[in-house]
């Protein structure tokens, strides 16, 4: 099973990683990957049945590989999650 998330916070994420076990966490800030308070598009897959074999984030933006980039009026970063597995 795959489960893909949007706009989810930290406080959020870790119910959701407590109620998944047996679950790998895929996916990044919308600020970039230093950062771990912002919310994230994450995609929770079983890592029994699934395997991540590429995968990234980009920006909704005119500057799709910048992380923290904003572009057409938004007030804050857009990002997509995406990845390829094998099951």
């Amino acid at each position: 099973m795959i489960l893909c998330t949007q706009q989810g916070v930290k406080l959020q994420l870790d119910y959701l990683q407590q109620c998944l076990p047996g679950y790998e966490q895929f996916g990044i800030s919308r600020k970039g990957s230093e950062d771990h308070s912002d919310e994230h598009c994450t995609i929770f897959y079983d890592k029994e049945k699934v395997e991540i074999v590429e995968g990234g984030t980009f920006w909704l933006s005119e500057s799709p590989s910048i992380p923290g980039s904003k572009s057409w009026g938004s007030e804050v970063p857009c990002i997509a999650t995406w990845a390829i597995s094998f099951s």
